[in-house]
This record gives C-alpha cells, structure tokens and sequence, in this order.
C-alpha cells in the first residue's frame, strides 16, 4: 500500500543553565542555550502493520514511551503500528540535549504521519519533556539563541522570552571526554533536591547579563562582547551548582582545559547543562586548530573527543516522501 514516511533531523541543544531555581512566586529554571548542527538527531517514522523499532535498546524504550503517550493522547489508534528508525542521535548525558532531541523528533515523525497539528505544547506533551528547561522544545522548533524565561505552577513549559539568528561564521567547539558522563535521571533530581533556592543577588545578576549583554551582542554580531558575557554567565552558574557537581565545572579535566583556554586568552568557555561537555565559541572556523593545538601539545586532550558545530539558526528539518508496502 501507498504510506507516507517522515524523516526528521534536528542538531544538538547547548543549554548554558538557568535564568532562576526557587519554590517561590514567579518563573522557575528557564536560561539561555543555543542550537548546533552537530552531533544531529534523525529519524524516520512511517505506519507498519505492527509497532518495530530499528534502535538501541536503550533508545528503543524512549521511543515506546512516545508513542505510549502518543496514543495516549489520541493521535492514533492502539490498533495502529508504526516504524521508526532512529539513524543517529547525539551521545547521552554529554550536555547535548540528546534525549530531548529524539524524544522530539519521534513525536514530530508520528504527528505528521498521522496528520495532526503541531506546536511547542502538543511536543513537550507526547515527547515528555519540559519539567524544566524548554531551551531544547523551543530550539527544535525555531533553531537560533534562545532565552527561556522558565515557567510558573502549573504552566506545561517555560515561555520562549526571546530567540535570535546567530551570525552564521561564528562555530562553537565542543570538547568532552569520552568514557565519563553528566548527571541525569534520579541522580539530577536528587541534585536539584540538595540545592537551596537561588539568592536574588544571583538571579539579578543572571539576568543582567542575559539582557544587557548576551543577547545584544547575538542581535549584533559583537563576538568578543558575547564570549565575555557568555563566560561570565557560566561561571556564575557554576558556583551555583558547585556543591552537587564538584566545582564550576562538573569534570576536573575539563576544569583544566578551561584553565588553560584562558591563559591562551579564550574567552567564552562555558559547561554545557551538567557537562561534562564545555564549549568555547570562536568567531571564525579558522580560530579552531590555533585552540586545539596548545591543548593537544600540553597533553590535555588526552581521552577527548573534539567537535567544531555550525549554528543552527532554523528549527528540525521534516521530510514527507511516499513509501510503498507490500501487500501480503
């Protein structure tokens, strides 16, 4: 029979932490982050006689829960089956927003095979995301900076306060060890649990940057404006969450890399959610090898991965093509 396939591709979420953490009245979490081409997220969704699943194990019980609150919804039928592939997907628990990225993608896929309606809401609904940051629901959508002004009691995601183009020669590089991870699950629950409210002088400091400084230098272009904005946000971030992470950054070696960036007079170095990824924004791709090589000679990319990333200024790419089953 005649059916439709999706395919959809979405890059990676950085998300530079929260604009605010309280119990209070007010908007909770919300921050600042960004889009990146790479590492990207596809898949591809179409209807098959039964549900299949061509993805890791692990990957595969993200995806069934998707499609459970899909159903649950009421996009579709339980008597409906559908295919999805998941053909890449950023690597887990590394700053990159990979769970989110899928989770999107795959309730994107199975919305547009079923020819239903989407918006930032119906996502976060079926793909389960947004309890706190919807820095990667609003990144999916539209690409580009965003500010994320958090969210009240009772409101399904935080509200998108602002989301900008990013001058498309800037890159961002992305450095972090291979064999270690971020928090996540129970574990970032129990960390969020430890830590007391943010202080208003932290919060007012945040936003401050955030709206004095970050996002002017974005709109306009001024790089070295960003990175010392960036670098500062990060790091009041960071002491924030020193007491559940170890530090401003959660990973020693990573602590040291940034160190070292800064005696080369990089500016901009910042974790990206729990890391252990840190990334350091350039104003030219050719500003790369000139980091990476004091680092690779003193030694201190030993066990790293590295990757230079484009920004992504456009939400997820989806992709209708017609496929053809063969009729038993």
């Amino acid at each position: 029979m005649n059916d439709l396939q999706v395919t959809v591709r979405t890059g990676a979420r950085l998300h530079f932490g929260p604009l605010a953490i309280h119990n209070g009245p007010g908007r909770s979490f919300g921050g600042i982050g960004l889009m990146v081409d790479r590492p990207g997220c596809t898949v591809r969704v179409c209807r098959a006689d039964e549900d299949e699943f061509r993805c890791d194990p692990a990957v595969r019980r993200r995806v069934q829960g998707v499609l459970d609150r899909f159903r649950e919804s009421g996009g579709a039928d339980v008597a409906t089956g559908f295919s999805v592939i998941v053909e890449d997907i950023p690597p887990a628990h590394c700053g990159f927003g990979s769970g989110t990225q899928l989770s999107l993608a795959v309730a994107r896929g199975l919305i547009e095979v079923s020819g239903g309606d989407v918006d930032a809401a119906r996502l976060a609904q079926i793909g389960g995301r947004g309890d706190r940051s919807a820095i990667g629901i609003h990144g999916f959508l539209s690409g580009g900076f965003l500010c994320d002004a958090g969210k009240r009691s009772g409101e399904s995601i935080g509200v998108l306060a602002s989301r900008l183009d990013i001058p498309e020669h800037w890159r961002f590089l992305a450095i972090r060890p291979v064999d270690r991870d971020g928090l996540s699950g129970a574990a970032e629950t129990l960390g969020f649990r430890r830590l007391p409210p943010m202080d208003a002088g932290r919060i007012g400091t945040l936003a401050r940057l955030v709206l004095t400084e970050v996002l002017p230098a974005v709109r306009n272009g001024e790089f070295d404006d960003f990175a010392v904005a960036l670098e500062e946000y990060g790091h009041c971030v960071g002491e924030y969450f020193a007491p559940v992470q170890g530090g401003i950054y959660s990973d020693r070696q990573m602590a040291d890399l940034a160190g070292q960036l800064g005696r080369q007079g990089v500016r901009g170095v910042a974790q990206t959610s729990w890391g252990p990824t840190i990334v350091v924004p350039l104003e030219q791709a050719a500003d790369a090898e000139g980091v990476l090589q004091e680092l690779r000679e003193g030694g201190l990319l030993d066990g790293c991965e590295t990757l230079l990333t484009r920004p992504m200024s456009q939400g997820a790419r989806c992709r209708r093509e017609s496929t053809i089953h063969p009729t038993v």
